[in-house]
């Protein structure tokens, strides 16, 4: 009799244990599938636009695009590929200047009417020097 009462409490102790597991783990799980948010940019001169879109799928993959296409899906032949997290970006007349902290990938067929500035920062003092001083220099910052 003893022993019954001692299997039916791990049982109970077990069930609840797998239910609180369960309710963490997946109705509290962050969602993980792709998510593309788009900035669009419009050139004053022309009212032609072009687009910046920051992809993220998963844990680790995280992309910003540069395209003049407004659909969510990029290609690597037509549009500027960043692999981080954030870049700052300012439009003087016709001219389109990011600055991000690492190196990109050009598009082989890339047009537009903007003339496309891209300054790379790869040391640490100056991207915290830009990080906090963006806003007086005139560049905004994406995402």
């Amino acid at each position: 009799m003893k022993n019954n009462k001692i299997k039916i409490a791990i049982i109970l102790i077990t069930t609840i244990i797998i239910a609180i597991f369960y309710y963490v783990f997946f109705y509290n799980m962050p969602d993980l599938s792709p998510q593309i948010t788009s900035y669009i940019v419009i050139n004053p001169k022309t009212g032609k636009e072009v687009y910046f879109k920051h992809e993220t799928r998963g844990l680790s993959f995280n992309v910003m695009l540069l395209s003049n296409d407004k659909s969510s899906s990029y290609n690597e032949n037509n549009d500027y590929i960043f692999e981080y997290n954030e870049l700052f970006y300012k439009l003087d007349n016709d001219t389109l200047k990011i600055m991000i902290g690492s190196d990109y990938k050009k598009p082989k067929l890339f047009k537009t009417d903007f003339i496309i500035k891209i300054d790379t920062i790869f040391t640490n003092p100056d991207y915290i020097n830009l990080k906090i001083r963006y806003k007086s220099k005139g560049y905004i910052k994406i995402p």
